[in-house]
Formats: structure tokens, sequence, C-alpha cells
């Protein structure tokens, strides 16, 4: 029996609307925001997490990168911003490359700098460069997110390293910084960044990575 490749399988799926599937796992239509709706205050309001995946603009079959040119809106920068100095728990990601299916690095991700239009309200911002190492190693007991860490695992390559102005370096990898804390504002609000968005999608199943996630969600519960 042939095996179908991906674009096979994706070819012969049958799409269902995105709020089906919502109701489907009890998630109520005001809290679904449509791709390509700006993120405003009420969205965020009462949230003890945001995530911010990068910015990837896919090129249409001709190659015209206009047809989905994308950034943050002064608006939605400003909400987020908001947020955070509220209180609010902001996580960062980035990318150097388009990913497929969880952790496959694809082509090249002209669009990293785009996400230094929100770092840079808190102090900190992407640099050019990456690290090809695999693992990277925590500042062991430095903070309550890496409690229990020793590594965690990277996508070779596909780092955007950081730089800080200010805040707590949490992990290196080659001399780079991969994951820092901020604190922005006076009501405890803070911005997690992290250099790789593969952070999110191990395929290995180490135990380090999946750990790392449970401490992130525990400390979200307790802020």
């Amino acid at each position: 029996m042939a095996v179908k490749s991906d674009i096979e399988i994706a070819r012969a799926a049958t799409l269902k609307p995105i709020q089906e599937i919502a109701d489907r796992l009890g998630i109520p239509s005001e809290d679904l925001i449509p791709y390509g709706q700006a993120v405003t205050p009420a969205d965020l309001e009462d949230t003890d997490l945001v995530f911010v995946l990068p910015m990837v603009d896919h090129p249409s079959q001709r190659g015209d990168l206009s047809v989905y040119d994308e950034a943050w809106s002064e608006s939605e920068v400003e909400a987020l911003q908001a947020y955070v100095a509220d209180g609010g728990l902001l996580v960062l990601t980035n990318s150097a490359h388009r990913l497929k299916i969880g952790s496959q690095v694809v082509d090249y991700n002209e669009d990293w700098r785009s996400l230094n239009a929100l770092a840079e309200r808190f102090g900190l911002s992407y640099r050019f460069g990456t690290v090809f190492e695999k693992l990277f190693w925590v500042e062991k007991n430095s903070h309550p997110l890496v409690d229990g860490l020793s590594y965690m695992e990277l996508l070779p390559g596909n780092v955007v390293p950081l730089r800080l102005d200010e805040g707590q370096v949490l992990a290196w990898a080659d001399g780079r910084i991969v994951m820092g804390l901020m604190d922005h504002g006076h009501a405890g609000g803070q911005v997690l960044a992290l250099a790789d968005v593969g952070l999110l999608g191990n395929d290995s199943g180490w135990p380090p990575s999946l750990e790392f996630w449970q401490n992130l969600a525990q400390y979200a519960r307790a802020r």
C-alpha cells in the first residue's frame, strides 16, 4: 500500500467551518478570534497567559510576498503592551524558518524581524544569527519556570537569538540568549521571550520540554 504524501492528504481532506470544530470542543463563539481579525483589549481581558507566534508571510505560488504581507498594527501592539502593563504574562516566540507539521524546517523566514515591533516595547529584541546546537542549558534554580531542568531541545538552525536590555536570562546556547524574562509595568506584568518556536512542538518527546511547559502552566496560574 502506497503512503500518501502530505499534499495528497491535504487535498483529500474535507474542510469544516472553524466554528463547528469549536462547538465540538466546547469553545464559545465569543472566545473564537478568526484569522485576520485584529487583537483588541477586549480579547485580552481576564487572560492569564498570551502566546505570540512568529510572523511568517507565505508567498503566493508566483512568489508574490505582498499577498500575505502581515505585520502587527499599532493598535494591536498597544493592546498587548497594555495587557502586560496591567499584570499579564506574555510569551513571545520566533522562528528563523517556516515550519511544517510540528518541527519540520522548510524555508527561510525573512519576516523574523517583524516581531521586534512588539518586542522592543518591552526592552528586548530578536537579533540576526542562529544556533546550530540541538541542546541548550538552562540557568539552574534561577526561576520557577526552569525548576528541575538542566537542558532542553532546540531545532538546530531555527533559533533567532535574543538581546535583553535588562531582565533575567534563563537559558543560553552557544553563547547566545535563547530564553529571557522581562518585567514590565508596576502591576507584575512579565514577558517571557523564546528564541525558537520549535520549543512548542518537540518531536522527540523528551521529558525536559514537557516539564518546562508544566512549569509555565503552573507559574501562569499562580501569578
